[in-house]
């Protein structure tokens, strides 16, 4: 018995990949196949199914076999009589992101979710894939990224794989295209890191970048629960984005956030690039084997739900920041500013005192996946307020032991308990080891973090390890915290982005200036005090002066006059200060 897929992409101005799927069956009526509806790591059923097109079925001797749909992923074959079935179909790839397939004239890039089917029952069978080197001239230079273990096939090329069963199958994402190549090893672990897309990345520097945030993850956990493992990014002009895989990711972000050959320092986009790195990466322990026992297995046919995604997304969104720092890639400052960017996420968030987080974890499938401009005043990211539950727990955990111990003992913990057994985590266990491992009590931070809308005491837990933390108001438009020297500046409480009439509201806060003149998402300012407006030059007129400013607007073809009442920015943007240098260095690392 075997299952054997050829994966053809010779179609890029199409956009079509060609998968052959060649399936030994016996004494069977029926073969029933599946495709799952989501991929692992991204909480939204993303209907994969509805980019197959011509999906056809033929036996040994090429006789046409009927299929049967039962479901929208879920397809029955007729193949009484046959001994090998070949499924035939075309994946229609143009998403440009890490989280299905896009395939053109520079790339081609896809996950397992979005182009394997899966053969009903047989989920645990080993596979093999023939990745067939594209017949058109813009491959020509083209080479293969992946982790799947070769079966035949060289390094970076074309070839035979293989994989131990489907969960492994759809855990190793591919890539042909024409690549910039690095690779560091430590821990004797080889890293390989790949960049396409028009770029100019300093390939060296990057390597030696991420060397130390790896030794020093896999250095906290005692081990890497990985023989190899794969850095791939997509070079674009805007999008981002990163998702785990069991031995490497796939990334995307704009071109300039890589660094470029003699940039000095990093800057605050190369820190943007680091930190995705360094989350990713993190995730192989923490999601990829610490996981929820929702996801153990996965069930990829359905939702499946958890609420503990706080801890698995929004820890590591505190760690991807702690190890960059650890590695002495950037000094304690721009650290802190970076910590309150991620605090300011929460406090400008009206609906952190409408949704818990674990609230929020649950309801990541519809409310986080499928945000609408309603979602700031009625939802709040498991991300981002779980990194502020991450911050208050190693705080507290640094001041009630006296320094002794911090939250990387409840994640270590965590790994020795779930993660190497292979254990999935139940709902509530990680407060149970909390209480067995850390020599103090953290209730009244799970209590009120987890369970409640009340803001945690942050500013006091941050106090007594000795960081400062001041609420100032925003200074500008693109004011997001950290330190700010400028005065104030007058609030408009709605997120702006440019229309071709003018200046889109995007999204309005509730109880905000915006709001009470009337203004929803979705109008577009056309003009203030009589002059035409722009997303910059609205925001220079609203500064102009103290009082209410005449605004005209569209909303769809029905056009408003209004006026916007005068309003400073409230004190929602975060600053911290070191006060105590020694005590912000074991924790940052800097």
């Amino acid at each position: 018995m075997s299952i054997h897929y050829v994966v053809n992409a010779d179609q890029p101005y199409a956009h079509l990949i060609n998968i052959t799927m060649q399936v030994d069956v016996c004494d069977q009526s029926t073969l029933s196949l599946w495709q799952p509806v989501w991929i692992p790591g991204s909480y939204l059923v993303r209907d994969f199914n509805k980019n197959i097109i011509a999906l056809t079925a033929q036996d040994q001797d090429g006789n046409t076999l009927s299929i049967d749909q039962t479901r929208k992923n879920h397809w029955q074959i007729a193949c009484a009589n046959a001994n090998k079935v070949e499924v035939s179909y075309q994946v229609y790839a143009w998403d440009l992101s890490i989280r299905s397939a896009h395939f053109d004239q520079q790339h081609c890039f896809f996950n397992g979710t979005s182009t394997f089917m899966a053969v009903a029952g047989r989920e645990h069978e080993p596979v093999t894939v023939e990745l067939v080197k594209p017949n058109h001239d813009c491959a020509k230079e083209w080479e293969v990224a992946t982790t799947m273990p070769r079966d035949g096939a060289e390094k970076w090329g074309f070839g035979r794989y293989k994989a131990d069963n489907f969960d492994a199958l759809i855990d190793y994402p591919v890539e042909y295209a024409k690549f910039s190549k690095a690779s560091f090893t430590t821990h004797g672990i080889v890293h390989d890191i790949v960049i396409s897309g028009i770029h100019d990345c300093d390939m060296e520097r990057l390597a030696k970048d991420l060397e130390p945030i790896c030794q020093l993850q896999i250095e906290t956990f005692g081990d890497a629960p990985f023989s190899q493992y794969l850095f791939m990014t997509q070079a674009t002009d805007n999008q981002y984005g990163g998702l785990e895989h069991r031995d490497s990711t796939a990334l995307i972000c704009p071109r300039d956030e890589l660094p470029s050959e003699g940039e000095e320092g990093v800057s605050d986009n190369y820190l943007n690039y680091l930190t995705l790195c360094s989350h990713e990466y993190f995730h192989s322990w923490n999601v990829k084997r610490i996981k929820p026992a929702a996801f153990h297995p996965y069930d990829l046919d359905q939702e499946s739900y958890t609420r503990q995604l706080w801890w698995f997304e929004g820890i590591t969104s505190y760690y991807e920041l702690i190890f960059v720092s650890r590695a002495g890639l950037i000094d304690q400052q721009q650290a802190l500013d970076y910590l309150a960017k991620k605090l300011t996420r929460v406090t400008r968030m009206p609906g952190r005192f409408k949704q818990t987080v674990e609230e929020s974890s649950f309801n990541a499938w519809t409310k986080f996946y499928q945000q609408d401009e309603n979602a700031p005043n009625a939802i709040i990211s498991y991300y981002t307020k779980g990194y502020f539950i991450a911050f208050a727990l190693d705080a507290a955990i640094r001041a009630r032991t006296e320094g002794k111990q911090s939250l990387d003992d409840l994640l270590v913990a965590l790994w020795k308990e779930f993660g190497k057994p292979s254990i999935g985590v139940p709902e509530g266990a990680i407060e149970v080891l909390a209480k067995q491992v850390i020599d103090c009590d953290l209730q009244d931070i799970f209590d009120t973090g987890l369970r409640s809308t009340e803001d945690l005491p942050i500013a006091t837990l941050l106090n007594e390890i000795g960081i400062t933390l001041t609420m100032r108001p925003a200074t500008s438009f693109t004011d997001w915290g950290g330190k700010g020297s400028e005065t104030a500046k007058r609030w408009l409480g709605a997120n702006l982005g440019n229309d071709v009439m003018g200046a889109k509201l995007t999204h309005v806060l509730t109880d905000s200036p915006a709001m009470h003149a009337g203004l929803s998402a979705g109008d577009v300012i056309i003009a203030a005090d009589g002059l035409k407006v722009d997303q910059n030059s609205l925001m220079k007129r609203l500064q102009r002066h103290d009082q209410p400013v005449q605004v005209i607007a569209l909303r769809r073809d029905v056009v408003i006059e209004t006026q916007i009442p005068y309003a400073l920015a409230p004190a929602d943007t975060c600053m911290l200060t070191a006060k105590n240098t020694d005590a912000v260095k074991a924790v940052l690392g800097v």
